[in-house]
């Protein structure tokens, strides 16, 4: 499912992000691969129940990242509060440590 914030990083946030997920319980895996559309990888983070997948775009030294929800989710309701949980603990403690909302306008471009 595509929906989720999008956060504009700093690097020195990026550099230090998984240290700062695994320190609140949250694993997190970084696939590094480019997509045709631009996105240049995939940070996975989970918990027990939770699963969010954060695309990454890095487009003049500021790294954004879109959260969104497993494809393999989408379709179960079971997964989907934990899905939307996680999130928001993620979004929060990207912005409580220098990230900032993203316009769409601002992604496209």
């Amino acid at each position: 499912m595509s929906i989720g914030p999008v956060l504009e990083c700093p690097k020195s946030l990026v550099d230090c992000l998984p240290e700062l997920v695994s320190s609140v319980g949250v694993k997190i895996e970084i696939l590094d691969r480019v997509e045709p559309n631009g996105w240049e990888g995939q940070y996975v983070f989970k918990t027990s129940l939770g699963h969010i997948i954060g695309r990454r775009h890095v487009k003049d030294n500021i790294c954004r990242i879109w959260l969104t929800f497993p494809r393999e989710h989408a379709f179960n309701p079971l997964y989907w509060l934990a899905d939307f949980r996680l999130c928001g603990k993620l979004e929060r403690m990207l912005q409580e440590n220098g990230a900032s909302p993203c316009d769409w306008a601002n992604v496209a471009s």
